[in-house]
């Protein structure tokens, strides 16, 4: 059974999640990061979405190696975005789990990314995940930092 959630409060329900984790854990990981993403975005649901299209809520999972200009510098992310529209909106909202790793696990132009709308069902994306170069690379390094963070596009 799943509840309904404002997106704020969203945001904050996954923030409670990972820190239970890491409490339980001692750290993140990728497949923490996999599993926690599946299992909010199976449990919650997001107030104003409209259910009845599969692309109104979805997510998606992204790797490469980054320098956007801020304090993080160039580095190496490994990213699960879960990506809501709500209805009668143009706005996007994307809430994401990032792990940041040490530029140099990846190799350059080591870019990818892949929707779960586009398989048949949540474990077909997942083992399409783990069957990636980034995914093993990034399973191997050592995490620098994590973020969650909600965006409206």
């Amino acid at each position: 059974m799943s509840i309904k959630l404002a997106p704020s409060k969203v945001l904050k329900a996954y923030k409670e999640e990972v820190l239970k984790y890491i409490d339980a854990n001692g750290k993140l990981s990728g497949d923490a990061v996999i599993d926690l993403s599946i299992k909010l975005f199976s449990s919650i649901q997001v107030k104003g979405v409209e259910y009845s299209e599969s692309e109104n809520d979805m997510l998606l999972f992204q790797y490469g190696t980054y320098d956007w200009g801020d304090k993080k510098g160039l580095h190496a992310s490994f990213d699960i975005t879960r990506q809501f529209q709500k209805t009668n909106s143009d706005e996007f909202h994307q809430l994401s789990i990032t792990l940041i790793f040490d530029p140099n696990v990846l190799d350059k132009g080591d870019v990818y990314n892949t929707w779960s709308c586009d398989y048949s069902g949540i474990d077909e994306w997942v083992t399409k995940i783990k069957d990636t170069a980034g995914y093993s690379k990034m399973k191997q390094a050592e995490i620098r930092t994590y973020e969650i963070d909600l965006q409206e596009t």
